[in-house]
């Protein structure tokens, strides 16, 4: 573990891991105090866990960093990618996208270099989704694609009667909500559907009271 630079009132940090120690963090650490200044941050305290596993969160610099934030020291963390947060299969882990969220909930902003995290708000309610049993695994899409055969969109007379079709053929409710928009409900849970194209349709849930309810069981 590596901590560098007193911190005084809230500041900017950056945070650094690499999972083995032969890989060379110099140059990540370089890039970052780069990206910081960019962003208008010139004296950045530094954290560093260097031959440290993404697999786990309970790490020393991270933890020093998690502290520091919640006693209201730090207002932005820069990261080269989310990964360096905690590493699933090429995404962020479970785990590093609540700890991401614990960390906009306590104003601090993470930013990543890679630009791969999403919004705090977009963060919520991936999170929130997740809690509706909608993702089993961890992933930064927000948006649930199903697919329709392609061959079978021409046979009705228009896009909105061909999810109609198919939502019907499927055994999922669907209605018009009070501004026109099509709305289906898949497995309990109300969301809109929209062609995107081909044989895909889009379909973002909607998080109502009885979502919402649903996620508290």
């Amino acid at each position: 573990m590596s901590i560098q630079g007193s911190i005084q009132g809230k500041q900017a940090a950056i945070y650094c891991r690499a999972s083995v120690p032969a890989q060379t963090i110099e140059a990540q650490r370089l890039s970052l105090l780069n990206f910081a200044k960019d962003n208008g941050f010139e004296n950045v305290a530094e954290y560093i866990d260097n031959g440290k596993s993404g697999l786990t969160l309970d790490r020393p610099a991270l933890n020093q960093l998690t502290a520091d934030m919640c006693a209201g020291k730090i207002e932005k963390v820069f990261v080269i990618a989310g990964s360096r947060i905690g590493k699933g299969d090429k995404t962020p882990t479970s785990e590093a996208l609540e700890w991401i969220d614990k960390a906009n909930a306590l104003g601090v902003e993470i930013v990543s270099k890679a630009n791969d995290i999403p919004s705090a708000e977009e963060l919520s309610r991936l999170l929130r989704y997740r809690k509706l049993g909608l993702f089993t695994e961890p992933q930064l899409e927000l948006d649930i694609l199903f697919s329709i055969e392609v061959d079978f969109l021409p046979q009705s007379a228009s896009i909105d009667d061909a999810i109609k079709d198919w939502l019907e053929a499927n055994g999922h409710e669907w209605d018009y909500d009070q501004d026109g928009q099509l709305r289906a409900n898949i497995d309990g849970v109300l969301g809109h559907p929209t062609h995107i194209g081909g044989g895909d349709i889009e379909w973002l849930p909607i998080l109502t009271d009885d979502n919402d309810a649903k996620s508290e069981e």
